[in-house]
């Protein structure tokens, strides 16, 4: 991070209908991840394929590392979006 001090990991999850529609911060998004700011970003765009995907889907395709950071690990999950999006995200 800017202050050299240790931080654990920083993992953005996304999600949004379209890229080219939604995805507004994709510049910041990419630079964060770029500059090692962010450890990890997992994007969903439902509308880009047959078969939407969200992101509670690829928080379930990742559950075993979500469960470590948030057990072993003391990590920290801030969801933001729409109520039923966010029960969506506590189910998975």
């Amino acid at each position: 991070n800017q202050r050299n001090k240790q931080v654990g990991a920083n993992i953005l999850y996304f999600g949004c209908k379209k890229r080219s529609w939604d995805y507004l911060y994709q510049d910041e998004f990419e630079q964060l991840k770029s500059d090692g700011t962010l450890t990890a970003l997992h994007l969903a765009f439902s509308r880009e394929q047959e078969k939407k995907v969200y992101v509670q889907h690829l928080l379930a395709q990742n559950a075993e590392e979500t469960f470590d950071l948030m057990e072993k690990q003391g990590a920290y999950i801030y969801v933001c979006g729409g109520v039923k999006m966010g029960q969506d995200v506590q189910e998975a």
